[in-house]
Parts: C-alpha cells; structure tokens; sequence
C-alpha cells in the first residue's frame, strides 16, 4: 500500500513537521509495511499564484506530484493549520484544491 500525506511539510516548520512523524507513526501502526509518500515543499500541485504562473513555463512541476498520486492507495491532506484563514483567505481554497486533484483521480 502507497499512502500519500499533503501538508505543509519540508519548511522546517517544527509543528507541522511534528504533526506528520505522529501521522507516519499512525499510518505505520494501522497499515505495516505501507510506503509513505509526502506531499510538501518540491512536491506540491503548483496551484498557488506564482507556481501556476511558473507551470506554465515549466510543466515538469506537474509530473512528480502527479506520478506519485497516481500510484497512490490513500491520500491525506493533513497538518497544523492548512484549513485556517490566519495568514489569508486563498490559504484555505488552496490546500483544498490540493485534496480536489486528488479526489480527481479518485483518492
């Protein structure tokens, strides 16, 4: 089994990043021996403003997430605050996009 973890992690964001070793030692002890795949900084969907933008000059920011999301079994979108309007209103809208591709490709 493949399960991927979306959040933002990779930024040296010490609670997120604590946040995701009790996900990867939950997601360990319910599924043994399954790959965890995270889904952070380098390998994020570029939907943000300046990624989108960039994609468009450079479609390879496309090809690791989606590769990665294609063969995984389970997606998780999880982390300290990815669903608070705290630091703006796109903030939401965009970590919910991020679970929306996923939902495209039936995860």
């Amino acid at each position: 089994m493949k399960i991927g973890v979306c959040g933002y992690y990779g930024v040296n964001n010490l609670g997120d990043e604590a946040i995701l070793v009790a996900l990867k030692y939950a997601l360990g002890n319910k599924y043994p021996g399954a790959e965890i795949v995270v889904f952070g900084k380098g390998m994020l969907f570029p939907i943000g403003v300046r990624t989108l933008i960039k994609s468009l000059f450079r479609p390879k920011l496309w090809k690791k997430p989606l590769t990665e999301l294609k063969t995984c079994d389970l997606f998780i979108v999880g982390g300290g605050g990815l669903f608070s309007d705290e630091e703006g209103i796109f903030i939401p809208v965009y970590w919910s996009l991020q679970g929306l591709i996923a939902l495209l490709f039936n995860k």
